[in-house]
C-alpha cells in the first residue's frame, strides 16, 4: 500500500536566554495599570493591544524571535526572496483561574507565545486536531489505541515555564488552560507572515 502524509501541522518551541525577563514583567505590570486591554480569546485574563513593534524592549524581543524562524522557511518550503516577520504582538496577564478559550489567528502564517513569568501549572497550552471528526470523537481513545502518534491523537499539549518561545501555524486551533497559581502568568503573543525581501511589504499569498 502506498501511504502519504497529508495536511502536517507542527509546533516549534525553545528557550530565549537573552530576553531580561524581569524587565518585560514590569513594562507588561505597568501597561496593565495604564490600559483596560481588550477581549478576544481570554475569559476574565487582561490583554494588551497591539504593541509598538519600534518599541526598544518590544523590537530586542522581536528580534530574538525572528532568528528562530528560519526552519518554518524550510519547512513550508518558501522561495528565497521572501522570509518570516513578525506582524503584531502583544501581552496577556492571566491571574488565578483565568484562561483562553479555543481559537485560531486569522491573517497571519505562524503564531507563538512567549513566556515572561509561569511555571508548569499556571495553564497549559493546547493544540486541537483540526479534524472534528478525529478518532477522538468517536471512541474513547485509551480502549482502542496502544499510544498516541500524530495520526491518532485529539490533542497535544505544551508546558510553560520562563523564556519559552512556542511557534506554530496560525490556522491550529488552541486553547490555554486555567491558571492553578496565585502568580500572573505573563506572555506575549505574535503573528507572523512572509514578507518579500527585497523592500516589499506585502506577503505572496
Amino acid at each position: 500500500m502506498d501511504l502519504k502524509n497529508w495536511f502536517s501541522n507542527f509546533v516549534g518551541s525553545t528557550s530565549l536566554n537573552n530576553i531580561d525577563n524581569k524587565k518585560l514583567k514590569k513594562y507588561c505590570q505597568n501597561l496593565k495599570e495604564s490600559h483596560p486591554g481588550r477581549i478576544i480569546s481570554n475569559y476574565k485574563g487582561w490583554q494588551s493591544e497591539n504593541l509598538n513593534l519600534q518599541s526598544p524592549i518590544i523590537k530586542n524581543l522581536v528580534s530574538e524571535i525572528e532568528k528562530e524562524l528560519s526552519p518554518f522557511k524550510k519547512i513550508l518550503d518558501l522561495k528565497e526572496k521572501f522570509t518570516f516577520k513578525v506582524i503584531s504582538i502583544w501581552a496577556n496577564i492571566n491571574t488565578m483561574r483565568d484562561f483562553n478559550i479555543p481559537h485560531i489567528h486569522t491573517f497571519s502564517m505562524l503564531s507563538g507565545v512567549y513566556y515572561v513569568s509561569a511555571s508548569k501549572h499556571s495553564g497549559d497550552l493546547r493544540f486541537l486536531n483540526p479534524n472534528l471528526f478525529s478518532f477522538g470523537y468517536l471512541r474513547n481513545e485509551s480502549e482502542i489505541f496502544k499510544k498516541y502518534n500524530m495520526y491518532n491523537c485529539n490533542n497535544v499539549f505544551s508546558k510553560p515555564e520562563n523564556s519559552k518561545l512556542v511557534i506554530f501555524p496560525s490556522h491550529l486551533l488552541h486553547y490555554v488552560l486555567p491558571n492553578h497559581t496565585k502568580k500572573d502568568r505573563i506572555s506575549l503573543s505574535f503573528n507572523c507572515d512572509i514578507l518579500e525581501n527585497v523592500g516589499h511589504t506585502r506577503d505572496a499569498r
